[in-house]
Formats: C-alpha cells, sequence, structure tokens
C-alpha cells in the first residue's frame, strides 16, 4: 500500500490518495479536481472511493468533479450529512472562496463510531472522532 500526500487550495488543505495496485481512494479532495485526477491518471489509479473527515469546504471542493469523472463511492459519517449537502451553512461559507461549496453526489454515509471499509481488497477504518466538527 502506498499514501500521496497532496497539499491543494488557498488553505492547503492535506489531500490523500491511498493506492494497492492500481486501485486508489481519496481522502479529503480538497479542491483542484483537475490536479488530483491529474496524480490519479499518472499513476495509472482508478479511483474507487472518496472519504470525508468532515463536511467543512476546505476538504470536499473536488468530491463532485472526483465523481462525475470515476463514479466512485463517496463516504462520510452521517453526522456530516447537512454541512456536506448545504442543508446547514458551515461557518466556514463567509470565506468568499468557500460560497456554495457543497456535494451535489451521493454520499454512502455511516452511523457507527467505528466501521472497516473494503474498497478492493484495501482495508480502510471509519473513527468517529468529533471536535473539529460532529462528525469528523
Amino acid at each position: 500500500m502506498k499514501i500521496d500526500k497532496l497539499i491543494l487550495g488557498e488553505f492547503k488543505t492535506n489531500c490523500y490518495v491511498v493506492s494497492h495496485n492500481n486501485t486508489a481512494f481519496v481522502i479529503d479532495p480538497a479542491c483542484n479536481g483537475e490536479t488530483i485526477d491529474a496524480f490519479l491518471r499518472k499513476n495509472n489509479y482508478q479511483l474507487k472511493a472518496i472519504f470525508l473527515t468532515h463536511g467543512h469546504p476546505d476538504h470536499i471542493g473536488a468530491v463532485d468533479y472526483l465523481y462525475n469523472l470515476y463514479k466512485c463511492s463517496i463516504i462520510a459519517h452521517r453526522k456530516e450529512h447537512d454541512i456536506l449537502t448545504g442543508s446547514v451553512p458551515s461557518k466556514m461559507l463567509s470565506i468568499p472562496s468557500f460560497k456554495g461549496i457543497k456535494v451535489n453526489s451521493p454520499i454512502k454515509y455511516f452511523d457507527n463510531d467505528f466501521m472497516s471499509f473494503n474498497i478492493d481488497g484495501i482495508i480502510i477504518d471509519g473513527i468517529l472522532t468529533p471536535g473539529h466538527s460532529e462528525g469528523s
């Protein structure tokens, strides 16, 4: 397994690409979907899932772009639903470059405090650690 870090956007958000063979998933695709896609293509990775640690706009800006290209799963904790879908706006939306950022693509939510996911043989554990946001 390989983990690559991409630093994206004006807030220098860490986005991670986790891969094994040609399978990959992305954690927190902040923005710059073209940059993430170029990295995936350059390495011949097939994006199978996007994991969101929380719904703040600086972590979700490229979700819809990548989903439209790859039709991959998008996974987040249920407690982030309202902020991800824009039902309850993030306080961060007062930053001009974050206005209107939400996820329009289908999200698979998990409800447990702990859940394991198998992405084509790559196991990732989702652990609820509220604090930064309710569902992070």
